[in-house]
């Protein structure tokens, strides 16, 4: 690995304005695996705005998943 500094150009917030019910997180991750499987991987355009929407839809998941209680911190 090399010793340069990479900057993210995107840093996500650790708080969410809207935090889901869990029924709707776990549905929406599903949903968003459903379209994984058009996404075409010679379009790195397509492929990098679907692993932003992957990553906020985890986000959320978890989000939901603490809300409830069910993970430990």
């Amino acid at each position: 690995m090399s010793a340069r500094q990479i900057r993210a150009l995107f840093r996500p917030q650790d708080t969410h304005d809207y935090v889901p019910t869990l029924d709707i997180a776990v549905d929406q991750v599903r949903r968003g695996l459903k379209v994984s499987e058009q996404v075409d991987i010679h379009d790195h355009m397509a492929l990098v705005q679907h692993a932003t929407v992957l990553d906020e839809r985890v986000r959320q998941l978890l989000a939901a998943l603490d809300a409830q209680g069910v993970l430990p911190r």
